[in-house]
């Protein structure tokens, strides 16, 4: 038989590789654990007029339903709506003779992909944390595995006072400059949280347990001119919060930052700037257990060291806080003054006569000073 040429072969089919099927992990049902009820209770955002029932992010809820899932089937234990429930009661009840739940985490984190274990290994802690039975175990979380590279200063200073930025920019990056917290905790505060102290250029930020980044209520200290700003520019605009646009606001520095300056700058950073200068202040005149409290730490460690360490502060501290903030703290955050400033105020510290100093003293000053001269010369 002829086939003519307008006619066309049919052509062969062709059976690829069928695309294998994602497994299902039937994590619904560990969601029903108290334990893990309480962990998704304290994540949920207050009610809003929106939302009255209050806010908890769907992925919240998965990527928890999905750890304490894998967990439990790495412990070889029966998946079931109590089996993290009976693990944190037995650790409840054992204690510090309890420890092969920290052994099998560690484990954990080596058993599959290194970031999902690690992220995972951070919810479980957090579960146990939630629900009072802390397990004895730090785990770094951070997806890249790369150390931070740290800002030098002059940069730093160079981004914040960048032309290209305006000065909700800036007043997004004082925020977490002197507040020292995660950005959604300061920025999305509530703005009867702020209180004035009279007479003060400061004002206390009241970060709740459920916004600050480790889980505990503690004040936070800003300028009073900065909060001013923000509430100003809140009523003008109708906000409930402080900044509810802050994500967009740090997009901009974040890619300003690398386009002209080539680092990697995030609202993170100055948290760790924040307890980096902390540090070097001698514990005789800011108390570790004070510039702690600002970061919301609450370290077992560190109170073992240091002392006992508040839960809470009546409203009573704050202004002697407020002082020791402004005098020994504040002019290591500012961004804005110049070491120009920071000379003039070294000088005339060593310089004044009512300032009743020994001869240590006065040496520690000179060194200081000639160290602030050394890093101006070389800007200069």
């Amino acid at each position: 038989m002829n086939v003519s040429s307008n006619e066309t072969k049919p052509r062969k089919k062709k059976y690829g590789k069928r695309p294998t099927r994602r497994t299902v992990i039937p994590y619904k049902t560990i969601l029903e654990d108290k334990a893990i009820q309480n962990y998704l209770a304290a994540h949920t955002k207050p009610p809003t007029e929106d939302k009255p029932n209050g806010y908890l992010s769907p992925m919240t809820v998965k990527h928890t339903g999905l750890a304490a899932y894998h967990f439990c089937t790495f412990l070889n234990i029966k998946v079931t709506n109590h089996s993290i429930y009976d693990l944190v009661q037995k650790k409840k009840k054992l204690r510090d003779k309890y420890t092969d739940l920290e052994d099998a985490l560690r484990r954990y984190i080596t058993s599959g992909t290194i970031v999902t274990r690690r992220n995972q290994a951070g919810v479980i802690i957090g579960i146990f944390h939630k629900n009072f039975a802390k397990l004895e175990i730090t785990i770094h979380v951070g997806g890249s595995g790369k150390t931070k590279t740290k800002i030098p200063e002059p940069i730093l200073r160079a981004i914040y006072n960048d032309p290209e930025l305006a000065q909700e920019h800036r007043d997004a990056i004082d925020l977490q400059n002197y507040g020292a917290e995660r950005r959604h905790a300061t920025a999305m505060l509530e703005l009867h949280k702020v209180t004035f102290i009279e007479g003060s250029q400061y004002c206390i930020l009241e970060i709740p347990e459920h916004q600050s980044k480790t889980g505990v209520k503690h004040p936070s200290i800003i300028p009073r001119a900065l909060a001013e700003r923000l509430l100003d520019q809140a009523q003008r605009n109708n906000y409930k919060t402080l900044m509810p646009n802050y994500e967009t606001i740090w997009n901009d520095i974040t890619r300003l930052a690398k386009r002209k300056y080539n680092v990697k700058l995030t609202s993170h950073y100055f948290r760790t700037r924040f307890q980096q200068i902390c540090e070097k202040i001698p514990s005789n005149i800011i108390p570790i257990n004070e510039w702690m409290l600002y970061l919301g730490s609450l370290s077992t460690e560190r109170n073992a060291m240091t002392g006992h360490l508040p839960l809470i502060y009546r409203a009573d501290d704050y202004p002697e806080m407020i002082k020791r903030f402004e005098t020994h703290l504040a002019d290591e955050l500012n961004l804005a003054s110049n070491y120009s400033e920071r000379i003039s105020k070294a000088q005339n510290l060593i310089l004044d006569k009512n300032q009743s100093i020994d001869q240590t003293q006065f040496d520690e000053l000179n060194r200081k000073l000639d160290l602030i001269i050394r890093k101006f010369e070389a800007i200069s």
